[in-house]
């Protein structure tokens, strides 16, 4: 099986002039799903979805849909849907 690991952006409120999610070389702001965790030589490391801020919680809507709450900036929050590969 695999492991989604969803990390936040790392930012701090009023420092959303850093484009930290989207920067490919981090994994802030992403969810990385992880595959075959307790194999060193098979493991694997996919980035699935860029661009959050805060992801804290989620549900699989079907086998490649995810719905994720993420928390905004200020008073908006976000709920977004995610498909997988």
């Amino acid at each position: 099986g695999c492991l989604y690991l969803a990390n936040g952006d790392t930012n701090s409120v009023g420092t959303l002039k850093q484009a930290i999610p989207q920067d490919t070389q981090l994994t802030a702001g992403k969810i990385i799903r992880y595959c075959n965790v307790d194999n060193e030589e098979t493991r694997t490391q996919i980035t699935v979805a860029v661009g959050l801020r805060h992801p804290w919680t989620s549900t699989w809507l079907s086998q490649n849909e995810r719905l994720i709450g993420d928390v905004g900036h200020g008073g908006c929050e976000d709920v977004s849907i995610f498909q997988f590969q």
